[in-house]
């Protein structure tokens, strides 16, 4: 038994090490994909148009400078007061451009509703990027 056991340590160890270069190796993709897809989506500019006291729809234009097709991605909108209090934060599921699918490198324009706190005074709008 013992001269078996320098053997089996050195077999786990190399076994360990193969694991965790492939769990690295995995990650670092993972990581790179979603960089390309949320990473490169830049708003240009927005219309915040109330449809009643307590909803707003928002259409939201920009560029996706992405390499990749993009066919949903998550957006944040924050509410502050007039005078610049934060009052929360609303994040849609879903924001779906007017064209099915946003081609890599082009302009998108879409739409999302919001419920509208009050006492609104300034809106900010992000891109979520996970």
């Amino acid at each position: 038994m013992g001269k078996y056991r320098k053997t089996i340590i050195t077999v786990v160890i190399v076994i360990l090490g193969v694991l965790a270069i492939l769990l690295y190796s995995i990650l670092k993709n993972k990581k790179e994909e979603t960089h390309l897809n949320n990473g490169q989506l830049y708003i240009e500019n927005y219309i915040f148009t109330k449809l009643t006291p307590e909803k707003a729809l928002i259409r939201i234009y920009g560029t996706n400078r992405g390499n990749n097709d993009v066919s949903r991605f998550p957006v944040i909108i924050k509410y502050y007061t007039k005078n610049g209090k934060y009052l929360g934060k609303d994040e849609s599921d879903l924001l779906r451009s007017t064209k099915a699918v946003l081609k890599a490198g082009g302009k998108f324009n879409a739409q999302v509703s919001v419920l509208y706190p009050k006492n609104t005074g300034k809106v900010e709008i992000n891109i979520k990027h996970n």
